[in-house]
């Protein structure tokens, strides 16, 4: 996965709400300085906050780092239906993407651990 501009993605998120600096830090319980900080790239977040952050924006962190996932809340039965009409190619694309979201998810960890 190449580098993920999350500076890039929080304007994009803010402007598409219609928000303020001031108004995201309100929803997610911070400084709006911290939030400027990840604006400016001065500060990153950590995997909490990430979620705090993907809640207040009614999205998935899926959907923050526009990773290709299912959409809505598939049960178990209709997540084996749906794999089990695919292809190996396209089985193993679902695999890489898990793969990638596993990653992102050990590196916000890794952040989360050295910061506390």
């Amino acid at each position: 996965m190449a580098n993920f501009d999350v500076r890039a993605r929080i304007t994009e998120l803010i402007q598409e709400k219609g928000w303020s600096t001031a108004e995201l830090a309100a929803k997610v319980g911070c400084d709006k300085r911290t939030v400027a900080y990840w604006k400016q790239h001065e500060r990153a977040f950590n995997a909490d906050m990430l979620l705090t952050v993907c809640q207040a924006f009614g999205i998935s962190p899926n959907q923050f780092f526009r990773l290709n996932a299912p959409t809505g809340q598939e049960s178990y039965a209709e997540a084996v239906a749906r794999l089990q009409k695919l292809d190996v190619s396209a089985l193993q694309a679902e695999l890489d993407s898990l793969h990638e979201q596993q990653l992102l998810i050990e590196l916000a960890l890794l952040a989360a651990k050295k910061k506390g």
